[in-house]
């Protein structure tokens, strides 16, 4: 049976991680109670991922203490999980856990009818787990990380490369879970759905919390506004000051700034496709992660200074409008 909660679950206690200089988390604290629903969201790299590792004593913080309760069973499904033998068989793999299930309803099944309801039929639980698609993969191993019996589960973009029946699966699992889940997640319908409340992971480890996503995501635009203000203003001033049009090189740059933005954007969505069909390639996913991280800082530079371009253009433009 599903293991029953007590009252303490799992207390962060001002808590604070970095990694290489950078700060991922910085005095973070948390008391989980049994009921909790949480979506973890945020711009990539801000250390969402670093927050459920934690939780999942995976790694330990710099700072701070993590308390968890005597009867919980932390689940974690997560992305780049490259544990998988793929010498074995779909049904071998999933009774490497248990033989029969008992679901959160109090219903006892097979490994096998537990498959089926995952939607791997007969003929697909003795293929060997090296035969199946990505996606398959990660139906898999969402149906193992489901029959361990959790009562903490730990969701890191649980929605990707997942097909619509399997999210119908996962959210009327999730619907019915005793016990409290933590998900990461950029699908906005997925979190609509399963988080009662919001965790933002911020830049230069911040953290807010958020009773829903429309607050957050008000908050998100405001945050983004005020730092372009930060940042743009003085180079603003310092580059337009006196002018009273664009240079040879600006102009250059004007005409094709969109054209460049458009070429970084299409090169991100290749490697985010390339890291949802390598994820079981820890070395490759690193190679890729590394390269996604490049484009984003590329991608953010240029888009301030598109800002920066059409803000001067429209200056120029009213200037010549005064004229007429």
């Amino acid at each position: 049976a599903y293991r029953r909660l007590g009252k303490k679950v799992i207390e962060l206690d001002n808590v604070s991680k970095s990694f290489d200089g950078q700060i991922v988390l910085k005095g973070f604290s948390i008391l989980l109670s049994q009921s909790d629903r949480i979506g973890i969201v945020g711009l990539n790299g801000m250390g969402k991922t670093i927050l459920l590792d934690l939780i999942a004593g995976l790694i330990t913080p710099d700072n701070g203490e993590i308390s968890t309760g005597k009867t919980v069973k932390v689940a974690y499904y997560r992305q780049g999980n490259d544990d998988m033998d793929h010498s074995i068989r779909v049904i071998d793999y999933i009774k490497e856990t248990a033989e029969y299930v008992e679901t959160t309803s109090g219903q006892r099944i097979s490994a096998s009818q537990m498959l089926e309801h995952f939607l791997f039929d007969t003929g697909h639980q003795y293929s060997l787990i090296g035969n199946l698609s990505g996606g398959e993969r990660r139906r898999l191993l969402l149906a193992k990380t489901l029959i361990e019996k959790p009562n903490v589960l730990l969701l890191d973009e649980p929605t990707n490369d997942l097909d619509i029946q399997t999210l119908e699966v996962l959210e009327e699992y999730l619907q019915n879970f005793q016990g409290a889940v933590l998900a990461i997640s950029h699908d906005r319908y997925f979190l609509d759905k399963v988080a009662d409340r919001i965790i933002a992971v911020k830049e230069d480890g911040r953290t807010a919390f958020y009773n829903d996503l429309d607050i957050y995501e008000k908050s998100f635009e405001a945050d983004r506004s005020a730092a372009l203000i930060k940042t743009k203003a003085p180079k603003r001033s310092k580059d337009t000051s006196g002018k009273k049009r664009f240079t040879y090189t600006e102009n250059k740059e004007f005409g094709k700034i969109d054209g460049d933005i458009l070429k970084l954007e299409g090169m991100l969505s290749v490697i985010e496709k390339e890291m949802t069909e390598n994820w079981s390639d820890h070395i490759k996913m690193q190679e890729l992660a590394e390269k996604q991280k490049e484009l984003q800082k590329e991608l953010s530079e240029k888009m301030e200074r598109w800002v920066y371009l059409n803000e001067f253009a429209e200056e120029i433009n009213r200037n010549l409008n005064d004229k007429l």
